[in-house]
Order: structure tokens, then sequence, then C-alpha cells
């Protein structure tokens, strides 16, 4: 059976590997758990404190926002868990998982991927060209989704990152750009311009 990935950080972004699979992605809100820059990279380089990526951590009273890749065959799955060798790849009931308009599929097996145990440090700061492309994958998806990206995403010392002025020019940046023409879904999916 195939599965449909749920991708919560660079993933969203359609210059990262999965572009393929964006024609049917869907916007959603994945109840359960907290997505946190408390990540050692595994392929991803920098220096100093500025190394961490994205990871997610079962936490009931949070959500966070993602897209579901649906239905990535077998193949391609492994080219994916190879890319994400820091991390485990775990099930995700349907239950836990808000479509923002289209309605989810729930015969669907939906994944997502969970960071090793020895990979796990808080007390690192986020990559600042991996926080970009996080952030401009979210902004693609519209200017709620980039607002609910922010509002959902925590840094390792557990506070949020849009609280945190250091990282508000890039917000900033973000914010200003153009939804471009190449990626026609995103249109579908903004209800707010």
């Amino acid at each position: 059976m195939d599965t449909s990935i749920i991708a919560y950080g660079s993933l969203l972004n359609p210059s990262e590997q999965a572009k393929r699979y964006f024609r049917n992605a869907i916007p959603v809100k994945v109840c359960g758990y907290r997505r946190i820059f408390n990540q050692e990279p595994s392929w991803r380089k920098n220096q100093g404190k500025e190394i961490a990526v994205l990871n997610i951590e079962i936490s009931t009273h949070d959500w966070f926002n993602a897209i579901v890749l649906p239905q990535i065959p077998r193949f391609h799955l492994n080219s994916l868990k190879t890319r994400e060798r820091g991390y485990h790849l775990i099930s995700v009931p349907s239950s836990s998982i808000q479509a923002y308009t289209k309605p989810l599929i729930n015969h669907w097996k939906y994944s997502t991927f969970i960071g090793k145990a020895e990979k796990l440090n808080s007390h690192l700061d986020p990559n600042l060209e991996y926080l970009e492309v996080c952030l401009k994958g979210a902004w693609l998806w519209g200017r709620v989704f980039f607002e609910d990206f922010l509002s959902t995403t925590y840094l390792g010392n557990g506070s949020l990152i849009k609280d945190n002025v250091k990282y508000e020019g890039i917000f900033r940046n973000i914010a200003q750009m153009d939804i471009p023409d190449h990626l026609p879904l995103a249109s579908l999916w903004i209800n707010d311009k």
C-alpha cells in the first residue's frame, strides 16, 4: 500500500525533493504533536549553534500545519527515507488530521517523520537557510497557512519562533513575496486574498 506523507518542514517547499507530489497535496492541521527546532541535521551543514532543523514531538495540547503528499509509491518513499535519515517514519491516525478545506481520504495510510533520539538537541538555534526554505514553502500555501506555521513552530527553548525578534526580518521578507504562478495549486487554498 502506498503511503501519504505529512510534510511539515522543508518538504513544504517544492524546491525540495518531493516536487512531483505537489499537484495533489492537501494542506492540513495535525493534532497531538508540536513542531520544534530541536533536531541536529543529517546532511544540511552549518557551523556553530545555528544548525537545528525541524522535528515534531508528541504533545496532546498542540497541533501544527503541514501538507499531505498523497500516495507516495514505495520507490519514492525509500528515497525520502534516505533523505530524512535522521528521522523515523511513524504512522499518524487519520483522526489526528484535519484538512483546511479539501476532505481527506480516511482509508489512506498517513505517515510522517519524527526525529531519532540521538539527533535531538534543544540547545540549538535554527539553521537560517533551512528556516528560509521552510518559510517560503509555508508562504506558497497562502497567508493563513503561513501565519499558522509561525504560530505552531517552536524553538528548542520552548518559545514560539514568531515571538523571537531575531527572525522578524526573515518573516517580513517572506510575507512580501508574491505567490508564484508556477505553483497554481497554492492559489486554490488561499481564501484571504
